[in-house]
């Protein structure tokens, strides 16, 4: 087991240019969509705590807000892309092996309050969200408050997930808004060896499919 590594920043820091080495890499990952050579800052405010099994990077353009309340718990090899939004007020757990694409936000918190104006109740504005292993997000969706995504899922580009998805099958697709499943069996292919061995075997255009040996 990889023992977690605690810290506490708090304070606020503004990036620049990339920071790399150690665990927590922060201002990598420029879209190649926004283009290699624009610079962007990269802000994190680490008021609260943040744990990390392992790797985590933070794309170039995102903010990463921890507040005092706040819990973030991350595994191993995990990558934000840029441009990523991540505010946590209440707890924020991921998994291991998770890549999140670019422009995607993440807030475990409404930021107000609602007042039910028939019995003048307020609901708590917080909930924890929960992202298993081995999960791809793709770019521009949302991840509200008390949302969770099991291991081994995709959700697919400008989805909302608000929800608790658990309740489904591995290797399944979600997408549209509310986040809804559309496909099962089907994984993002994370092994680097085997995605340049695709390209390889895509490079002849009469290739329209390729089958693994198990």
């Amino acid at each position: 087991m990889v023992k977690l590594i605690f810290l506490i920043v708090k304070e606020e820091k503004w990036f620049s240019s990339a920071l790399v080495g150690g665990i927590f890499r922060i201002g990598l990952y420029p879209s190649r969509v926004f283009g290699y050579n624009t610079p962007e800052v990269t802000r994190v405010a680490i008021n609260g705590e943040l744990h990390v099994g392992g790797r985590l990077s933070i794309g170039n353009g995102s903010v990463l807000e921890i507040e005092p309340s706040g819990r973030m718990m991350v595994g191993h090899d995990v990558l934000f892309q840029a441009r990523n939004k991540i505010y946590i007020e209440n707890r924020f757990e991921v998994g291991s092996q998770v890549n999140v694409s670019w422009e995607a936000q993440f807030f475990d918190t409404d930021f107000h309050y609602v007042e039910n104006m028939e019995n003048h109740t307020v609901r708590r504005r917080s909930k924890p969200i929960s992202i298993g292993s081995h999960v791809w997000i793709g770019n521009r969706c949302t991840v509200q408050k008390g949302s969770v995504i099991p291991d081994d899922c995709t959700i697919a580009s400008n989805s909302l997930v608000n929800k608790d998805l658990s309740d489904n099958p591995k290797y399944s697709i979600f997408a549209g808004i509310p986040a809804k499943r559309v496909k099962t069996g089907y994984e993002r292919v994370f092994s680097y060896t085997k995605e340049v061995y695709l390209d390889k075997e895509f490079e002849d255009a009469d290739v329209t499919e390729v089958t693994f040996e198990n």
